[in-house]
């Protein structure tokens, strides 16, 4: 995982405004520069009032889950690069086109490398970068890196991965190619 770049200069103002009332308390992220709200409210109900409308039970099913666009795809491919303790490291990029939800928006990706006989050896989530800010500001593809010795040594396997919103709802995956075994690990044993 690349170190996140330092931003000496923030000239963006986000924030939240908490409005509190009998029954519950609406949690809004704005952006203060823009003048918006930033993504739909969170609404925190006292437990006496679990059972009303604005229940976390409740706003999980109103909330929209992330698609991705008809026919998109997962690329993959390897490159050679350092990690964030500026080691050497044999990384696997993914790159796919970012989901997008209705009045909604994507929180993070989970990326499942699928073994062929349907086990799941290893899981991986990544935020999306825009998360935190307006849907606009969400880029129009997405590219994560990951270790690549964190792969399955043997067998075939491929990459499936899944749009998520904030509660964990999964939209439908999309996935790669078929692989097989650790790219490039006779390398990384060279250099060891």
């Amino acid at each position: 995982m690349m170190k996140i770049p330092s931003r000496p200069e923030l000239r963006e103002a986000q924030g939240y405004l908490v409005s509190v009332f009998d029954d519950r308390m609406e949690v809004e992220r704005r952006d203060f520069t823009e003048g918006v709200e930033a993504a739909p409210a969170w609404i925190v109900t006292p437990p006496a009032a679990a059972a009303s409308r604005y229940a976390f039970a409740n706003t999980e099913k109103r909330t929209p889950v992330p698609e991705f666009p008809e026919g998109a795809a997962v690329s993959a491919n390897v490159c050679n690069t350092e990690d964030r303790d500026g080691h050497w490291a044999i990384m696997m990029r993914l790159e796919f086109p970012s989901a997008h939800a209705r009045k909604g928006r994507v929180f993070d990706y989970e990326v499942r490398i699928e073994m062929e006989d349907g086990s799941v050896p290893t899981v991986k989530r990544f935020l999306a970068p825009a998360f935190y800010r307006l849907e606009r500001d969400e880029p129009a593809s997405q590219s994560f890196l990951f270790n690549a010795m964190a792969l399955p040594e043997t067998g075939k396997y491929r990459f499936r991965v899944y749009p998520r919103n904030c509660f964990g709802a999964c939209g439908k995956p999309i996935e790669s190619k078929v692989f097989q075994s650790v790219p490039g690990k006779e390398k990384s044993k060279r250099f060891a």
